[in-house]
């Protein structure tokens, strides 16, 4: 009759557990250490194994953000991440909602904890404020818009139920990693007792910790220099270069797109390149079937078609902005980083060579004219 209220539940990453031949039962046995540690879409929960996710997310956040769409009281709705989010990100936080298939580039997958928009080192997951700054703002020339007519409250519920489905998605990941490579052949997860305390110590609080201490791993820009017109011939050559190689991808005038140079290699990003699988089995191919269409990594063109218009770069147009894309390049992609990975690391450029970058791709995005070599 179809009045039967549908059970909503979180969706298993299938392609990542059939590349690791993961039979049912220790499927099931993940699903099942992962509903005890974070509920379900509908009741989420804090795990009590890991107490620092609650320096991230409240509870009664997470229940307002989850579940069907309600209002019980005047000015409160429950649902805020089904209502805001869902139809793109997914239930799951996957980034296979319903509209997804139509949007380019795809909704971005929570799961990995990999964000591209983000003030701190490459391989650190955002800050607070790198997300809230993506509410607020939106990503200009994607589909994400900006949430700025929502109110701050439910922006930080959004915030925190964001946060707790990207935790849960790395969890995912650990566990099934533990299964496929650490456990006998074909041996369910037991997630209880002194194995439980393991997994937690080892491998997923080492998670936690990195998303609450990810304000101490901002990269913040060294004073910038004067945009001279020397300095942008230098920036000029370093874009052209072996040691930069930005013109491989970019064009040699920034207005590369998808077509680069004749030595471009076709890439992806890893949302996509883990589903480049040649010689996958049957089974996984019916599994592959069913997800998005793989896409190819995009490089940005620097400079827009025809003789009028700007292009918005996607994590912001500031210099600021600029500075950390070439320094830390763009996490889940293959836009390298020109700066140290680490604190106290050598990075490929110096200060200067990238601030250099910075001025001349800025000069290019709003159609500045750049000073011409010989």
């Amino acid at each position: 009759m179809g009045c039967r209220e549908r059970i909503v539940e979180f969706k298993p990453d299938a392609v990542l557990r059939t590349v690791n031949g993961l039979t049912v039962e220790q499927s099931a046995s993940i699903d099942a250490a992962l509903s005890d540690l974070f509920g379900t879409p509908d009741q989420p929960k804090l795990p009590a194994d890991l107490p620092r996710l609650a320096e991230l997310c409240d509870q009664a956040a997470l229940d307002q953000a989850a579940g069907p769409v309600a209002s019980h009281e005047v000015g409160v709705v429950h649902g805020l991440y089904r209502r805001h989010c869902a139809r793109c990100h997914g239930v799951s936080g996957d980034g296979r909602g319903p509209t997804a298939l139509y949007q380019a580039p795809y909704p971005r997958d929570y799961r990995r904890g990999v964000f591209k928009w983000k003030s701190t080192y490459r391989d650190a997951p955002p800050t607070v404020a790198d997300l809230d700054r993506i509410l607020d703002h939106g990503v200009p020339g994607t589909a994400m818009p900006s949430f700025r007519l929502v109110s701050p409250q439910e922006r930080d519920i959004l915030r925190q139920y964001v946060i707790y489905l990207a935790v849960r998605g790395q969890t995912e990941r650990v566990l099934v990693d533990f299964v496929a490579n650490e456990l006998p052949a074909r041996e369910p997860l037991a997630f209880e007792g002194g194995l439980r305390e393991e997994l937690v110590a080892d491998y997923l609080a080492p998670i936690v910790d990195a998303w609450a201490d990810a304000d101490t791993l901002v990269v913040e820009p060294s004073p910038e220099p004067p945009a001279s017109d020397e300095n942008l011939l230098v920036g000029i050559e370093a874009f052209h270069g072996n040691i930069a190689g930005c013109a491989a991808c970019h064009g040699l005038n920034g207005q590369g797109g998808a077509q680069g140079l004749a030595n471009y290699q076709v890439d992806y990003d890893i949302w996509n390149r883990d589903r480049v699988i040649p010689g996958a089995n049957e089974e996984l191919q019916r599994v592959l079937a069913r997800d998005l269409p793989v896409r190819q990594s995009t490089p940005r063109e620097l400079v827009a078609p025809g003789s009028t218009g700007l292009v918005l770069p996607h994590g912001g147009a500031t210099t600021d902005d600029l500075y950390r894309r070439l320094h830390q390049g763009i996490a889940g992609t293959p836009m390298p980083a020109y700066g140290n990975l680490r604190p106290g690391e050598r990075g490929v450029l110096s200060e200067q060579e990238i601030w250099n970058l910075v001025h001349i791709t800025k000069a290019w995005m709003e159609r500045q004219p750049a000073p011409v070599t010989d």
